[in-house]
């Protein structure tokens, strides 16, 4: 829809049921209203934008919206986990350093991502094989035979919280990472 309306209403729908039509009221001042109902007829506030900029939500949310839930206008309460509780809010990889056959342990609030890349270095021949485990059970590994080469193996796993894991490698070489 093209056009400018600086000041006015306008009815999205066009329905014989009011409430399955939107009114948009703007002013001069720049506040704005949108609400259920049709134009020219009493309506239902569904958001209104203040000419301050706040945004109003009359008949739908009281009080802040939150981390850990929303309180809407009939006092009921919708809470969540809090998303700060969330895998991947609030974590950055980190690099760390990790030793074949040595048990580590997520000791963190949240489960934990792990990648473990190993490299062959130059010129190592023969059977390779890198593999994950979480609380002892095998979770992922890769294996591959070096005919003189150079190469990596990655495996990577979730973590959950208070559990253990380890890796085994026939690689010299390892960089392992986190998401903690």
């Amino acid at each position: 829809m093209a056009g400018k309306i600086t000041a006015g209403t306008i009815q999205l729908g066009d329905s014989s049921t009011a409430t399955q039509n939107f009114v948009v009221n703007t002013a001069v001042d720049g506040s704005m209203k949108i609400a259920r109902g049709n134009a020219g007829a009493t309506t239902q506030d569904v958001l209104t934008v203040s000419s301050g900029g706040a945004v109003g939500v009359p008949n739908g949310i009281s009080g802040a919206v939150t981390t850990t839930g929303i309180t809407f206008s009939d006092a009921t309460t919708q809470t969540t986990s809090g998303t700060a509780s969330q895998f991947g809010i609030g974590q950055t990889w980190q690099n760390v350093t990790r030793t074949s056959g040595t048990t580590y342990y997520n000791t963190t609030n949240k489960p934990i991502e792990v990648a473990i890349t190993c490299y062959s270095g130059s010129n190592v021949s023969g059977y390779n094989a890198t593999a994950l485990y979480c609380n002892s059970v095998y979770i992922d590994d890769v294996k591959w035979y070096f005919a003189t080469e150079t190469g990596d193996q990655t495996v990577r796993g979730t973590i959950p919280v208070g559990a253990s894991y380890r890796f085994t490698t026939t690689l010299p070489s390892v960089d392992a990472k986190e998401l903690r």
